[in-house]
């Protein structure tokens, strides 16, 4: 499917937007998914944590309380028996660093071996501890408290402390375990194993609503130098915590305290140093927030990443779209380019055809710089038969040979255009007059040489009309006009040449207007026949008549047939004629012939009617439907018939012959010499024309010429016949000379159907005035 130019580029660029949106689209749809899938894994990782911590509380409250029960059974005194249970404590729990027992005041009591009691401080004294100390004599199940370095273990602890109650509820002391910050099995260790996330546990402190860091993984999560120091040790700044609420609020939907009342896990983005993306969630009962982050480098890297690949594929897919849009655009300059030639040239010659002359006709005015030019139409003559005879394959190769021939004759300058059919149209960019005739003669020399195709000898001529401008911005088209009425008045002429003038425009005005009246002169009955007798010179006898056919126009007034018979010929007009022609004769001849002898008839055949193979068939047709011996049937014909293709014409001629009819040569001596071949044609009868007749009684040069034609005739056994005889003295001259048939005014002058059979049945032989010449 052919596509424009600028239609395949503007699809291309619409491609390229398409696929430019598509990646805008996909980009988004799967940064969309990376951030989605980021919160489910976060989610995840931070539903793991919170279950395994919160079940290890759980289990480390229960083991308080257990271990509670038994100290109070064993009793705080018996040192020997709660150091064993404390130890069994540690042993079975490698979570636990150390542990130790205290007063109600603060006061250590029992320690693990791993602490030192001379540098045990007093838990209630300590700004770190006295918070959850307190908390824990006023609570009755484990008080989790807040990270903090513990000087005698040198080491970041989170400790855990449960109050050990008499009966009546009265603390008699403070169990506290301590758990390394840095153990692996502290509650929240598991979130170590999540790679590429970060664990954040803040402790509330809720008497004075300040938050601390309970917890953080990895390392690099915590500030640098101290790390353990400026992490833990402070509160988190004010302004930060306002604007994590502020956050949190925000994603979860509900002010804090409902989102802290509700204990459901929320997602949200933070900003410290770098953004990063947090689901958190909050603890009521330990007071702790637990949070799983993930930096927010790490996702937009994931979607760099997607938004690269995406790059590369939209880059592919556009460098592969460019190199096919430019493959098809290739593809269809050269298609264009061949369509271009194919719309503007001739196919079978190569010759540029109407369209270019008419789109390239003023740029050739432009280069050929010249403010005069010209015009030759040529056409063929009788080209069309040789299609007819021997098929248009040949007539197409003579075409492109005869197209050659004239491309050869021309310059650059000029140009040379296939018309159509055998026409063409030759533009030269001067008007002189010597240079033309000179050119048109070298056109003429070229196309008259012999052409041999598959054997066949052609030998072919042109008719050419040449038109003239001598003033710039000459419409083409008028030019154009001009050479084809000069064309066929070179064609009527038998020339090879024939220039424009005022004089052919006047005659080709009236040749339309009879041109068109033709064209219903049949179905008007506006045309008849008329009929001329011929005798025998030694008796006077009727040897036969000659048809001719009559036009009478309303309007035009009476026809002469050598105006209008040409221009039939020039159209297919000719063959109804001759159709009409044959079909009028036999039927009315048929009609006098059956009151009378037999006669001869003489029809008149154009060249195209000869050419025509329909006519062999239609003349033996209305023979037999008329009941018309074929051998009383002349056909006559003009020497032109044989200036074209005399081999073709004999072929006819001798298949007419074989059907019995008989053919007549008219108007003999007056065109084509054809002494050399009357013995190559199947002639009857030689006509001798009538210019001869009228001056063989007065010029002897005449009289040599006829009698001449007449023993020409005689050697050849072909009987002669003077047409044209007006006069006694013709009469004379001719019978001197031998001529065998007498056709003339003298006799009788053409005369209709009518006419004609009472003029056959009313006849007397002209033997007296035939007698009187041959004894003159």
């Amino acid at each position: 499917m052919y596509m424009p130019v600028g239609s395949l580029w503007r699809l291309y660029f619409f491609l390229i937007l398409c696929s430019l949106l598509l990646y805008f689209v996909a980009g988004k749809v799967t940064s969309d998914n990376i951030q989605q899938n980021a919160i489910k894994d976060i989610s995840h990782i931070h539903k793991l944590v919170e279950i395994s911590s919160i079940n290890q509380l759980h289990q480390l409250d229960t083991l308080l309380k257990t271990l509670g029960r038994r100290l109070y059974d064993i009793g705080l005194d018996n040192g020997g028996a709660l150091k064993n249970a404390m130890d069994e404590l540690i042993a079975d729990n490698q979570s636990i660093t150390a542990y130790g027992i205290s007063t109600p005041d603060g006061k250590m009591i029992h320690n693990s071996l791993n602490l030192d009691n001379e540098r045990l401080p007093n838990l209630l004294q300590t700004p770190e501890t006295r918070e959850t100390y307190l908390k824990a004599l006023y609570s009755d199940g484990m008080v989790l408290g807040r990270t903090y370095f513990y000087d005698p273990l040198k080491q970041w602890i989170i400790p855990f402390r449960y109050a050990l109650r008499d009966p009546q509820g009265t603390p008699l002391a403070v169990i506290s375990l301590a758990i390394d910050v840095e153990n692996e099995n502290n509650p929240w260790a598991i979130g170590r194993k999540a790679e590429g996330f970060a664990v954040s546990i803040t402790k509330q402190n809720a008497d004075n609503d300040s938050y601390y860091s309970q917890y953080a993984y990895p390392d690099s999560f915590l500030p640098l130098g101290n790390k353990y120091k400026t992490y833990y040790s402070p509160p988190y700044p004010e302004n930060e915590i306002v604007l994590a609420k502020q956050r949190i609020a925000e994603s979860a939907g509900m002010n804090m305290e409902r989102f802290m009342a509700r204990e459901m896990p929320v997602h949200y983005i933070f900003s410290a140093d770098t953004d990063w993306l947090e689901v958190i969630s909050y603890n009521n009962r330990y007071e702790l927030f637990t949070a799983i982050s993930k930096e927010y480098r790490y996702i937009n890297y994931s979607i760099y990443i997607a938004y690269v690949k995406y790059f590369f594929l939209f880059l592919l897919f556009n460098t592969v779209l460019f190199f096919i849009i430019r493959y098809i655009d290739k593809i269809q300059n050269i298609s264009r380019v061949t369509l271009k030639h194919q719309a503007s040239h001739d196919k079978l010659t190569n010759l540029p055809n109407r369209y270019y002359l008419d789109d390239q006709f003023h740029k050739w005015i432009k280069v050929s710089n010249k403010s005069s030019y010209s015009v030759i139409f040529l056409d063929m003559n009788n080209f069309k038969y040789i299609n007819e005879y021997y098929g248009h394959s040949i007539g197409d190769r003579v075409l492109q040979i005869l197209a050659r021939r004239l491309q050869n004759c021309t310059t650059d300058n000029t140009l040379a255009v296939r018309q159509g059919g055998d026409e063409f149209i030759i533009l030269v960019p001067h008007s002189d007059v010597a240079q033309l005739k000179t050119f048109s003669e070298h056109i003429s020399n070229k196309f008259r040489e012999k052409i041999v195709v598959d054997g066949i000898m052609l030998s072919l001529s042109g008719s050419m009309g040449i038109a003239t401008s001598n003033q710039p911005g000459h419409p083409l088209e008028d030019l154009m006009k001009k050479a084809d009425i000069a064309m066929h008045s070179a064609k009527n002429e038998h020339a090879d040449y024939a220039f424009f003038t005022e004089e052919l425009q006047q005659i080709n005005d009236e040749r339309t207007l009879i041109q068109e009246a033709m064209q219903q002169a049949l179905d008007n009955d506006e045309m008849y026949m008329v009929y001329q007798p011929q005798v025998h010179a030694i008796d006077g006898q009727l040897h036969g008549v000659e048809a001719l056919i009559r036009w009478t126009n309303p309007s035009l007034g009476t026809i002469s047939p050598t105006d209008f018979i040409p221009l039939a010929e020039g159209s297919k007009l000719i063959n109804n004629i001759g159709d009409f022609v044959i079909d009028t004769v036999f039927r009315e001849i048929s009609h006098i012939q059956s009151i009378s002898k037999p006669f001869q008839i003489s029809i008149n055949v154009s060249v195209r009617q000869l050419r025509d193979v329909n006519l062999r068939r239609y003349l033996v047709d209305k023979a037999n439907e008329y009941d018309i011996k074929p051998s009383n049937v002349t056909l006559e014909i003009t020497e032109n018939v044989f200036i074209d293709d005399f081999d073709q014409i004999q072929h006819i001629l001798m298949q007419i012959k074989r059907e019995g009819f008989k053919v007549s040569l008219d108007d003999f001596g007056t065109g084509y010499s054809s002494l050399s071949v009357l013995d190559k044609l199947p002639i009857d009868e030689i006509k001798i024309d009538r210019s001869f007749i009228q001056h063989i009684d007065s010029a002897d040069n005449y009289n040599s010429f006829v009698e001449s034609i007449v023993r020409i005739g005689h050697s050849l056994s072909i009987p002669t016949l003077a047409e044209g005889v007006e006069n006694e003295e013709q009469v004379l001259s001719i019978t001197a000379c031998g001529c065998d048939l007498i056709q003339g005014y003298l006799f009788a002058k053409p005369m209709k159907k009518d006419q004609l059979e009472a003029y056959i049945l009313d006849f007397n032989p002209y033997g007296r005035l035939v007698n009187n010449a041959r004894t003159e």
